[in-house]
């Protein structure tokens, strides 16, 4: 796409073209070696975006209208990360999306995020403007056809007791494009919490992340619900004993498997991986956010040593 005025930039095309390599390569074995592979950046607090290159704007660069903040999501800003958000949106935008209709998303919304308080560009307007340019869009399309591509597991696992357990290809290839969705909507989340000051950040995204978990015609929320609460129901009954000191933290097999859907969601989704399965990998998380937060944590109290030897002033001891 060629260097337009800002207006014009804003005009998304409906019948962009996808296209690829003769020797096509998985995004987990691509390197973005050459300087036009390398379209998004990324450094420590920020995702940066070409905007004001591919628009030719004149722009004060003290205004960093390019960089969007990622701090506000601690887990968003780790090392790992922001690697998985280099290699796969790069990925994206040389293969999937060579007319940068995702630059122009991102020019839109960040005109708007910059000039407007939250009286004026509410959470619901911005929720509804990612909703509409990402969620229901072309670009969509362009994801769910770079997932087609890059999907290499053969589940056929069969479950015949129990249903909702049973994850068919069609389920892991439907994560991997709520997977990428996220990625391409988490610097845009991070940013207008970091321009609006939202307090409780995981709320706020996890209110979003519902409009991805449910963008489809498949309970995914109810399919990783049953998950995790058969994997910790099993763990209950092995650890029956740890399990029935709970009450006095307020864990219970129903809130500690809401809790890790939401890790789920938050922590594991955006972070998935094509060379992994996705569905084991979920599993994983469940039972080692049971071990972290309920099987394998100390005491939540140390006893201190005191002596009834050493007395202050007034002859009273630690032991008094």
């Amino acid at each position: 796409m060629g260097k337009q005025q800002m207006t014009d930039a804003l005009i998304f095309s409906e019948d962009s073209i996808y296209y690829k390599n003769d020797s096509f390569i998985k995004v987990d074995d691509w390197m973005p070696i050459n300087p036009e592979d390398k379209v998004i950046n990324l450094a420590k607090g920020y995702f940066i975006a070409p905007i004001s290159t591919t628009y030719n704007l004149d722009l004060d660069p003290r205004s960093r209208f390019d960089y969007f903040v990622l701090s506000t999501k601690k887990c968003y800003n780790s090392n790992d990360m922001r690697d998985h958000l280099y290699q796969y949106l790069n990925y994206f935008e040389k293969f999937y999306d060579p007319d940068r209709e995702y630059i122009a998303i991102l020019f839109r919304i960040k005109t708007v995020m910059d000039n407007y308080d939250a009286n004026y560009y509410s959470q619901n307007a911005f929720f509804g403007e990612l909703y509409r340019y990402i969620l229901t869009s072309n670009l969509e399309k362009k994801v769910a056809k770079m997932v087609d591509d890059n999907y290499s597991l053969h589940l056929d696992y069969v479950n015949d007791r129990n249903p909702s357990l049973q994850y068919t290809d069609r389920h892991a290839k439907l994560l991997l494009r709520m997977s990428i969705l996220m990625d391409l909507c988490i610097p845009l989340l991070t940013n207008y919490a970091y321009m609006h000051r939202v307090d409780n950040i995981d709320e706020y995204l996890l209110s979003f992340f519902d409009a991805i978990i449910n963008l489809y015609d498949v309970n995914m929320y109810s399919k990783l619900y049953d998950t995790a609460y058969t994997n910790i129901d099993t763990n209950q009954k092995t650890n029956q004993g740890v399990w029935d000191k709970q009450d006095i933290r307020a864990i219970s097999i129903e809130t500690h498997t809401k809790h890790s859907v939401q890790n789920i969601i938050l922590n594991i989704m955006p972070k998935y991986k094509f060379k992994q399965n996705v569905v084991s990998f979920n599993t994983a998380s469940i039972r080692e956010n049971t071990k972290y937060q309920v099987t394998d944590i100390g005491f939540e109290y140390s006893f201190a040593p005191i002596s009834s030897s050493k007395r202050d002033e007034d002859s009273v001891s630690d032991f008094d």
